[in-house]
């Protein structure tokens, strides 16, 4: 198995409408909980997030954890909220924030970190 086999396969557990719909429905939880902003993780900032807001995603990924670790073994993808805003030195920019999106072995979403930063 070669690295396109890898991310093909990756992409088959969680293709990117699945991603933007994970991320959709969380917002639309926020919001329905009369959330109008998400708190970025380790900052003291708040940001609006507009419905139907633009997602790139950034990075698809899966993590064998050889230890009892974060969230275990899985997927993570991170996504930048409002599109990239700017590409500088091999890293990327997001409009508004960072979000990455944590999933079990399976594909089921464990939860969402909203941040300023790439991780």
């Amino acid at each position: 198995m070669d690295s396109q086999d890898v991310i093909q396969a990756i992409d088959r557990i969680l293709p990117d409408p699945q991603i933007f719909e994970d991320v959709n429905n969380m917002l639309q939880k926020y919001r329905a909980s009369g959330q109008k902003k998400v708190q970025l993780e380790d900052e003291d900032i708040s940001v609006a997030i507009p419905e139907g807001v633009q997602i790139d995603i950034v990075t698809k990924a899966f993590f064998n954890e050889y230890f009892d670790i974060n969230l275990g073994t899985g997927y993570r993808v991170q996504v930048a909220m409002g599109g990239i805003q700017k590409q500088k030195r091999g890293r990327v920019y997001p409009e508004l924030c960072f979000a990455t999106l944590f999933y079990d072995a399976t594909g089921k979403m464990l939860m969402i970190d909203f941040h300023q930063n790439m991780i």
